[in-house]
């Protein structure tokens, strides 16, 4: 999408959802908290050379209605990892699950 967020946060990865908090959303004081479920994205795409996984939703945002529309084709939700390991554990422990699980 076109949100940008330049800030940090932690992400808690489960077997059928990944949590975060955006915590300087423009609109939203004290950030917005997602819960996204595995079953309602599309296959995504992960990285690890770029340090990211990304993936679309086949469906509007209760609160990215601006910013993120999933008709666009260059729209995705994104996560970066800051470091390599990072990348590298989330390869290891997460992507086997969440990739297994999109149907969106």
């Amino acid at each position: 999408g076109d949100l940008r967020p330049q800030s940090g946060t932690f992400v808690y990865w489960f077997d059928d959802r990944v949590e975060y908090n955006i915590r300087d959303h423009p609109e939203e004081r004290g950030g917005v908290q997602m819960y996204l479920h595995f079953q309602h994205f599309r296959p995504p795409d992960f990285s690890e050379d770029q340090k990211r996984v990304r993936w679309k939703i086949p469906k509007s945002l209760q609160y990215f209605t601006k910013y993120y529309d999933c008709g666009r084709s260059n729209h995705f939700l994104e996560l970066r990892f800051q470091k390599a390991s990072e990348a590298a554990a989330f390869r290891a422990k997460v992507w086997p699950t969440m990739s297994s699980k999109c149907r969106g």
